[in-house]
Order: C-alpha cells, then structure tokens, then sequence
C-alpha cells in the first residue's frame, strides 16, 4: 500500500489538476490508516478549477467516504449550482450537515428534499438517522417504514428499524434486525466454509456461536451460550482475544476460541441472531412473546476467577466508606463517544462525594485526566489501569469493588453481567439496549440507570449518580446487591 500511495502521489504532482488521481491518493491513504492525510488530500482537489458536473459529485462522494465534512458541503454546494433540484445531493447535504453537528439546518434540508421527493429513498434513510440520533424514535420509524415500502431490501434501513422497535421494548424488532447480516460490515466477520444455523433444533450438533461488533456487544451475547446449550447443543464462541479467558467460565460455553480462527463445527450463528432464531423455532405464531424469557437475562453468567482478593494498593479504610470502581470515558473511536463519554470538565464534580475510595478502572489516553484533579481527590482515587491486560484482570478488579460507576462501556457490561451493582450513566439519546426511559434493564439486574434529561446534561445524571451512590450505604458486595433489587426490572413486551 506504501507503493501505491508513493506512485499515486508522483503521478498527482505530475499532472495536479487530475481528480481521479487526487483521489486514489486519498483512498490509498485512508486504506493504509492515514486518514487525516486522505482528507487533506481530499480537501485540496475543491481548488481544481473548471470541474465537470460529474466530477464534483465525484469529489462529493469521496470526500463524504473520508470524512471530510467541510469539503464535502462544499462540493456539495458547488454541485447544486448545476444541478439545484437534485434530490442525492439535498439528501447528502442533510447527510453532511449531521455529521457537522448542524442538526437543526440537517432536519430543515432534509425535510424540505422530503416534501419535495416523499419516495426519495436516501433522504429518507438520512432523515430517519437524523430523528434517531435527535431522540425523535416514532418519527425515525415512520422514515423507515416509507422507505422500507418503497424498497423492501433495503437491509441498512430494516436493521435500523429493528434497533429502534428494540429501543421501544418491541421484541418484534429481533426479525428486522437480522438484516443486518447481509451488511457488508457484517459480512467480512463471517466464519467461511461453514453453513450458518437456520434456528431447527441443534441437539447433538456443535454451534458456533461468534462474537459481532464491539466487546461490550460480546460480553451482552454471550449469555446466549447457555440458551443453545438448553436446546441441546455444544456451543463454540468466538470473540476477541481480550475476552477469551472470562468466555471460558460462561455456563453453556464448551470451548472458546478467538475472533480469527474458525473452529470444526456443524454451523455458525452470530450472537444477536439467537433471539430472532429460537423465537421463531420455537413458537413461530407468537414470536413477540418468545423472546422476552428469563433464559436471555440470567445474570450474573460471568464468573470472576478470584474472589475475596485485597485489593493491591488501596489504603485501609474505615467501615463506612466504600469502594467503587470507575470508568469516564469510552474508546474515541466509537461513533458516539462524544455524547457517550464524560466530558473532563466533570469528572471532578463525580468524583466529589464524602466516605468512598475509588479504583479508576479507566483505559486509554484519558487516564492521563487523573493528573488534573485537586490533591485532595488524587489522594482518593487508586488508577489500577497499569494491571489491567485482558479481561480477567477487569473481571478480578471488579471483584474487589462495593460497585462500578461507569459510562456506556464494555467495562459497564462485564460488571452487569458478572451481577457487580452498578450505576450507568447514560445519554440522551442511549443505545437500543438500554431502552428509552427508567432506571432498571432487563439484561442486567444489578445495573441502575441514570440518564440525561436533555442533551448534554451531565450534571443531572451526576446528580443522580451521586444519590445512588448514597444508598449504597455497606461494604460487601453481597449487601450492596441487596439495593439494586432485581424485583423492581421491566420486561420487554
């Protein structure tokens, strides 16, 4: 790839006026992980004079791909000019304006291309993500309903539809979410040369079952080890290598292997995919109703390999104070850590709470947010990201808190599912599985919900978190369990 972009770049400075080389370049780079190099190049072709109409929708598309928002509008801009009743590009506009965090001049493009063209199928799809992100979840179903009657292979607007009826405790939504798995980001992870499972009784058969999308997503789906191990199967799973060790103690798992490899098996089933299929198998007049069973909570289902262990580091403390672990912050890659993440600015004010020590279980650069606390708070939290390689030292830290206080992260859900109590801050706008509104979840019962009533209101959620962790008024976990009670759960209907 070095090659390509070496050769690339000296046919560009050869004839500088060339789009199409100027974007090779670019996706050469973006595929060798340059991005913010692709973008730059990208960037610097909305200065090629006298561009054909056909090029600068090219340079729309490209620089939408790459991420470069600014140049983007401004093709797209530039693109109108020629063109300014073309509804791909009003509904790319919408798109980019999103993206750049223009919400409300995305929604009126977008709706004004909507009025104009009701059966433009892009616009829909970009109107329905827009309303989705803004929280607005009738409306963004009502954009994938039209669009899915107008096009009803439209597998992105279908798993999407499936996310939102999930979001709204419709479990109905598992059998539109399996649209998913003909997305290309879905496709590349699937095991080759085994045929996939079609939801018929697996008794006597070895499944794999594979870990999809991120940790946390993996440390959610694996409780489905033991829903195929109850229909008789011997189950395989498949997932990162951080998650190997704590896999192998999940009830149902016979053997656990990593994300590349590719195990002897008789077929293979994505984790997410468990739902829809045993729901159908098993009562296929009323699937809403079959997939809402205890067998796919089941929490705790991830055993720690130590417990009772004192914890390295911790000062002795007194009988009233408590221990919790702490995580502030998610990986900056995720497509919505700026709303998911606790902004710096705030984590003073959390940590700012009399009769506890805290265990910062937090990972990555923003570890380094520690050194800009006041003495007082340093001296109260212990940062133990130093020890924490795979997943089992998680899983041991977490065994030697009161509870966790975290964001929305992979570290959330191995304490909800090893049965930590914990308190999740969460967004405006949360992720489907936490549902649209109150405190308790059906996936985990330890976990308690604090959420941001408008968006960007983290000193509410504080606030809430702070009174939470009020009432966890002991110090073993055994008692703290006890205030998070798994009577008070909703169900999904």
């Amino acid at each position: 790839m070095i090659e390509a972009i070496d050769c690339f770049g000296k046919a560009l400075s050869l004839s500088p006026g060339s789009l199409d080389l100027r974007m090779l370049l670019a996706y050469a780079q973006a595929a060798h992980g340059l991005k913010e190099e692709a973008r730059r190049t990208v960037s610097a072709a909305s200065g090629i004079p006298a561009m054909k109409p056909s090029e600068v929708r090219k340079l729309v598309n490209t620089a939408c791909e790459l991420g470069a928002n600014d140049t983007a509008l401004e093709a797209i801009e530039r693109a109108l000019t020629f063109n300014p009743n073309e509804p791909d590009l009003l509904a790319n506009k919408g798109a980019v304006l999103h993206r750049m965090g223009d919400t409300e001049r995305a929604e009126r493009v977008l709706v004004d291309a909507r009025r104009r063209w009701p059966g433009h199928v892009a616009t829909l799809m970009n109107l329905g993500v827009l309303c989705a992100d803004r929280g607005l979840a009738l409306e963004a179903l009502e954009c994938y309903d039209a669009l899915l009657e107008a096009r009803p292979d439209h597998a992105r607007a279908k798993a999407n539809r499936g996310l939102l009826k999930l979001l709204r405790g419709d479990c109905r939504g598992w059998a539109d979410y399996e649209a998913r798995r003909s997305l290309d980001s879905h496709t590349v992870a699937v095991p080759s040369g085994v045929p996939a499972w079609d939801g018929r009784l697996p008794a006597g058969k070895t499944l794999l079952l594979w870990g999809e999308q991120g940790l946390g997503d993996q440390i959610m789906g694996v409780r489905f080890a033991s829903t195929l191990s109850s229909l008789g199967a011997k189950v395989v799973v498949r997932c990162d290598e951080a998650l190997v060790s704590i896999f192998a103690r999940v009830d149902g798992v016979s053997a656990v292997t990593g994300k590349n490899a590719t195990p002897r098996c008789d077929a293979h089933v994505p984790m997410f995919s468990v739902p829809a299929l045993t729901g159908t198998q098993s009562n296929p007049g009323n699937h809403a109703d079959t997939v809402t069973g205890s067998q796919y909570h089941g929490a705790p289902y991830i055993r720690p390999s130590v417990t009772g262990a004192t914890p390295n580091g911790t000062a002795s403390v007194g009988d009233r104070e408590l221990t919790l672990g702490l995580v502030w912050a998610g990986s900056s890659a995720h497509g919505n850590d700026r709303n998911r993440s606790l902004p710096a600015d705030f984590l003073a004010s959390l940590l700012d709470i009399p009769n506890v020590r805290w265990r910062s279980l937090q990972m990555g650069p923003r570890t380094a947010e520690l050194d800009s606390l006041s003495s007082q708070l340093r001296e109260r939290i212990v940062d133990v990201s130093v020890g924490l390689g795979d997943f089992s030292d998680t899983a041991r830290e977490l065994g030697q808190v009161d509870a966790l206080v975290s964001v929305d992260t992979s570290v959330a859900h191995l304490a909800g599912a090893m049965g930590v109590p914990t308190v999740l801050m969460l967004p405006y706008v949360s992720d489907w599985r936490w549902g649209e509104s109150g405190s308790t979840t059906p996936w985990y019962d330890s976990v308690r919900l604090v959420r941001q009533q408008t968006g960007g209101d983290w000193a509410s959620v504080i606030s809430s978190a702070h009174s939470e962790i009020s009432g966890i008024n002991c110090r073993s976990s055994d008692e703290a369990r006890q205030t998070f009670p798994s009577g008070a759960l909703n169900t999904m209907v």
